[in-house]
């Protein structure tokens, strides 16, 4: 069984790199493909470039040199480069693991025999690539540079989040009176009863009226007959009008009666609705308690509140922070420009359509003329 493990929503600052499947016949681990080039060259690049890797491109002395200075880091060196390149210490490998390997993996490969060895193999290939790319200067080229200008752009923006911002946000907290306090304003977003109604409807507010006044003192007794012979409603009037037991967003309850009926009480009729089908009256046979009506403030759902409102007000303050630093840097967006965005992209990726289309194909239909659009049917509709 191979099992492809999904990597989890990606966080800034977080620069793993695609997929790890796992194969549980063999109980070994394959360190597989890589996300964008940008973010391979940034993992390279931060790798060879962290502390204790800073050896030259030559052997001998040059090797020693660096090895030793690792050691007196206290970073031992785990892979010499004895030709060129920079040793990869504990300290390399155990950032690229963190950061290589989603959380949720880890725990699983850690389990299986001989997964250290496989990674080592695995970032000593990647370290390798990268090696070559700098010595056969792959680093002048335009797109390496550009890859890099856009990488830049998101790890300066999560250390500036994770040193500047978050502990600031870390300090803002909802109290219960605030969850309450919230709770109390949106209610009706925790309402959770039903109604089981029966309804008439007719064309006009006299009869509406006239109907009423016939059944609101004993609807029980009088409303099932005078559906079955004056309601308009065919889904209902052999039943007496009965609808059923109905819910809030019920796509089959027209939302004047939805509305009208969440808030009336068992055994009540409700006076003349106007609706799109006409006038109706509606009995409500049965009703959800007030206290079953709506979700109660307490236990689990009012610390699920207390956490929105604490998110809330966190998200509110980050975007006060951005608004301002926008404001500081006096930032001003084209709005013109902005529907150009990605163009490029698009008109690269319809040219490499049309050439990976087969002869007859690409939008044309065979006979020479367009292809018909918008799926219609022979029908016309």
């Amino acid at each position: 069984m191979i099992i492809r493990a999904k990597r989890p929503v990606k966080k800034k600052g977080d620069w793993n790199m695609e997929k790890l499947s796992i194969d549980t016949r063999k109980k070994t681990v394959r360190f597989a493909s890589f996300a964008s080039a940008a973010v391979l060259c940034l993992v390279l690049a931060l790798s060879l470039a962290a502390p204790g890797c800073k050896g030259g491109k030559g052997g001998g002395k040059d090797a020693g040199k660096k090895t030793g200075e690792a050691s007196k880091a206290g970073d031992k060196v785990v892979v010499k480069m004895e030709k060129g390149g920079s040793d990869i210490t504990l300290k390399d490998l155990d950032d690229a693991w963190e950061r290589e390997v989603p959380d949720m993996n880890k725990s699983q490969l850690m389990n299986m025999p001989g997964w250290q060895k496989q990674f080592v193999d695995y970032w000593v290939n990647m370290a390798v690539l990268a090696e070559r790319a700098k010595t056969d200067k792959l680093t002048d080229e335009e797109e390496y540079k550009t890859m890099m200008k856009t990488a830049e752009v998101q790890i300066l923006a999560a250390l500036y989040l994770k040193k500047k911002i978050t502990p600031k946000l870390d300090k803002i907290n909802a109290s219960e009176a605030d969850a309450q306090e919230y709770y109390n304003k949106h209610k009706e977003e925790f309402y959770r009863g039903w109604r089981e109604i029966s309804q008439i409807i007719v064309p006009t507010e006299q009869e509406a009226k006239a109907i009423y006044a016939q059944v609101s003192a004993k609807p029980e007794a009088t409303f099932a007959a005078i559906a079955k012979a004056k309601s308009k409603d065919q889904a209902t009037a052999a039943n007496g009008g009965y609808v059923g037991k109905v819910f809030r967003g019920q796509a089959n309850v027209l939302p004047e009666i939805e509305k009208a009926a969440a808030t009336a009480v068992k055994g009540s009729v409700i006076s003349p609705l106007k609706t799109q089908w006409g006038w109706a009256v509606v009995y409500i046979k049965n009703a959800s308690t007030p206290q079953e009506d709506y979700m109660p403030f307490d236990g689990m759902f009012k610390e699920q509140i207390r956490s929105k409102v604490e998110q809330d007000k966190k998200m509110a303050e980050f975007e006060k922070i951005v608004k301002s630093l926008k404001k500081e840097l006096g930032v001003k967006v084209d709005d013109k420009a902005v529907p150009q965005v990605g163009e490029a992209w698009r008109k690269k990726l319809e040219e490499a359509m049309q050439k990976a289309a087969p002869h007859g194909m690409g939008g044309a239909s065979p006979h020479g003329g367009a292809a018909p659009q918008g799926g219609a049917s022979p029908h016309g509709r």
